[in-house]
């Protein structure tokens, strides 16, 4: 296993890992009375002693999940959430309270995550196969390229892509700006970003290095669609100031279709290209049906609204059938698709 390192310096996050810890216990006991007295669960409950799950993401294979928690750390579980293995690296150290995102390539061999101060990769085994530890900027986000051959790596000085299979750097965008999001397109070409300071998202092309096209509306949230045909962006102040919407484009730029939402901090497309599933700020979880432009909201956790909302993450399924989220008071919750149903709840 390598190792990397750049000239770290102190970040302050002690603050906020202090906050989610003291928000969890807050919580929690209401939400266990709030759960226990529901009369009518057609859901199963599972349990496991005091973890708080904040990171999710289902295997390409269908037959696993990975979740990321505290003290938990990083664990593969069956889809019955029945512990397989833990994941080498990570210890069950109540400081190391977030795993985000948590990300398996496309082949689903390889799981990567930004973790307490350093990016780790993973076999499917559980083997850490390597780790970055931050220099001069801090890590903030990770995306997968459709071939599972780089890793595009957002950080807070801009955007490098990376080997996964030497796991060193082989590109450096001129990004000018922080990174906080990223979407490839399917055919590993282009990338579309969220960049810190900048009124736009902007695509980028990946041979070229040069930036190719700007979609209108500041956003912290992107997705392309599976099919290549569309991107889906959080858009603020499109014509009404403080307002927050999704916004659908074509590859040529244009708006095909606007819907008001909340502040959304994640936008995941199904498998089909059809629906898109979004948390927001407010601890929403949303499936927007992207060709009736109508929407269901699948989860509300208004018991621990606010900051927390942004350390929530979603799952689709490979079959598109189920759709996975973690929630504010460290459940991870499963529903299906259609009908929207909770099946699951897993503590």
């Amino acid at each position: 296993m390598a190792s990397h390192n750049t000239n770290k310096y102190a970040v302050p996050r002690i603050a906020l890992i202090f906050f989610l810890v003291l928000t969890f216990f807050t919580f929690e006991k209401t939400f266990a009375q709030h759960s226990a007295s529901r009369k009518d669960r057609s859901y199963t409950v599972f349990t496991e002693t005091s973890l708080f799950w904040n990171s999710v993401a289902w295997n390409p294979d269908g037959k696993t999940i990975a979740l990321a928690g505290n003290p938990g750390g990083v664990a593969i579980y069956n889809t019955d959430f029945k512990k397989l293995f833990q994941l080498e690296g990570t210890a069950n150290d109540t400081l190391n309270m977030y795993w985000l995102p948590l990300v398996w390539s496309p082949d689903g061999t390889q799981l990567a995550s930004i973790g307490p101060d350093a990016l780790f990769l993973w076999s499917r085994s559980g083997e850490l196969l390597d780790k970055v530890v931050e220099g001069n900027s801090i890590f903030w986000t990770l995306a997968w390229s459709p071939d599972s051959r780089i890793i595009a790596i957002g950080a807070a000085d801009g955007l490098t892509l990376w080997s996964a299979e030497t796991f060193k750097p082989i590109k450096t965008l001129n990004i000018e700006g922080g990174v906080i999001a990223i979407a490839w397109n399917p055919d590993g070409q282009k990338l579309i970003l969220s960049i810190v300071g900048k009124d736009n998202p902007e695509i980028w092309d990946i041979k070229s290095g040069e930036k190719i096209g700007v979609l209108r509306g500041f956003t912290q949230a992107v997705g392309w669609s599976p099919d290549g045909k569309t991107i889906a962006t959080q858009t603020e102040d499109y014509g009404c100031t403080g307002c927050h919407s999704i916004a659908f484009w074509d590859l040529s730029g244009t708006l095909l279709k606007i819907l008001p939402s909340g502040d959304i901090s994640v936008i995941k497309w199904s498998p089909d290209s059809r629906r898109v599933a979004t948390n927001d700020l407010d601890a929403k979880v949303t499936i927007w049906n992207v060709t009736a432009g109508t929407h269901n909201l699948v989860f509300y956790d208004g018991l621990a609204p606010g900051v927390l909302g942004a350390q929530s993450s979603i799952s689709w399924s490979p079959d598109g059938k189920y759709l996975a989220a973690t929630s504010n008071h460290g459940h991870v919750l499963v529903w299906s698709s259609n009908p929207i149903k909770l099946i699951k709840d897993f503590s």
